[in-house]
């Protein structure tokens, strides 16, 4: 599956406030089938983001302050495309087959068939966004970019059926809060939550991101602190929730950085305290983490970049066999798709219709879809 996009570069009080909606405008709507492409010139963008979404919609592809799609499959292999009218800077999947785009300080939903259902207006432009228990968001709002890090974000629970806006008072804009994260099933009325912050620490003081977990309990005006601790074993260049069947809750997932270059997976459990339960051997992997969630009654495995010489592909990784209490399990190949030549620009995990798979933009504005199939 292939779809090709013209891709260009892009050159507050702690309480309760309302949201000023406004009024909705008309999505634009574009059909293409599989390996038809745009004709417009093609150029790379090193801010693209692809998203995985929930049917009907299969995912997003995002390109900074330029433009936005949202893809869905349709049956026989065509794909849809419904390219709205103003960019965004973040999604995530809405109740009801819908979804919600943050553009600025816009926040808007789209119905199943793309179009513009309603417009709110927040005080700031979103970052991030993260979809929270019954009609709950947590968000990420205003604070400023240095190059390409963001500074001094405020985090907030927002409630669009409410028209209600509330501040944390858990997540400090000293801490520099830049990504959120999830364990899944996002319908849980208690879960937890991964909050991604650059800061220093009492013993460590280098300036460097570091996951702090939080619960969230459904009806809840804030974040509940479970674990502020100084980073995982090694510095991490992401960070994720996945439950991997290891035990009680989800685990944290850290794609780390070794001193000799090398990169390693590490999944660590929380009771109480942070302790590492599971790894990979050290291998040449990519910059990010995702997470395939596992269908129900199925473990979620992680899902990385694994470079081979001029080559890569994507391999999901998941728990090995159970071992003595206390020791550390190696996280194994599960899944992978066939290799590629060239390394994307973006690409996320989706599971659509015709099963498991990656999805990855390239360079030339492609974007192609790769099964993972079993080892």
């Amino acid at each position: 599956m292939t779809l090709r996009f013209a891709v260009v570069p892009s050159c507050a009080a702690r309480r309760q406030q309302p949201v000023q909606p406004a009024s909705p405008q008309a999505a634009r709507l574009w059909q293409i089938t599989f390996l038809l492409a745009f004709t417009a010139l093609a150029l790379p963008c090193s801010g693209a983001q692809i998203v995985p979404l929930e049917g009907p919609w299969l995912a997003a592809c995002l390109k900074v302050r330029h433009s936005s799609t949202l893809l869905r499959e349709r049956p026989g292999q065509v794909l849809q495309e419904v390219s709205p009218h103003r960019a965004f800077d973040c999604v995530v999947a809405g109740p009801e087959r819908t979804v919600l785009g943050f553009s600025g300080c816009d926040a808007v939903r789209f119905g199943a068939g793309g179009e513009e259902q309603r417009v709110w207006r927040l005080p700031d432009p979103v970052r991030s966004c993260l979809r929270l228990a019954e009609g709950a968001y947590l968000l990420l709002l205003g604070g400023r970019w240095e190059n390409t890090e963001l500074r001094q974000a405020r985090a907030a629970l927002w409630q669009p059926g409410q028209n209600a806006l509330s501040y944390s008072q858990q997540v400090p804009e000293a801490w520099n809060p830049f990504e959120l994260a999830g364990e899944g099933g996002d319908t849980l009325a208690a879960q937890q939550v991964l909050v991604a912050v650059r800061k220093t620490a009492p013993f460590d003081t280098v300036f460097r991101r570091r996951p702090f977990l939080f619960s969230f309990q459904a009806g809840a005006c804030d974040l509940v602190p479970l674990w502020k601790g100084t980073s995982v074993a090694h510095p991490h260049l992401a960070a994720k929730l996945a439950h991997l069947d290891l035990g009680p809750g989800p685990q944290l997932c850290a794609l780390e950085q070794l001193q000799d270059g090398r990169r390693m997976l590490g999944a660590y459990s929380f009771s109480g305290r942070m302790q590492m339960v599971a790894a990979t051997p050290p291998s040449t992997l990519g910059n990010s983490l995702e997470v395939l969630r596992g269908a129900p009654g199925e473990a979620d495995l992680l899902v990385c970049i694994v470079k081979a010489g001029a080559q890569w592909r994507a391999v999901a990784y998941g728990a090995g066999r159970a071992t003595e209490s206390g020791a550390v399990q190696c996280l194994q190949p599960r899944l992978q798709t066939k290799p590629c030549a060239a390394l994307p620009i973006a690409w996320n995990v989706v599971r659509g219709g015709q099963g498991p798979g990656v999805l990855s933009l390239s360079k030339s504005g492609e974007v192609t879809f790769s099964a993972l199939r079993a080892l």
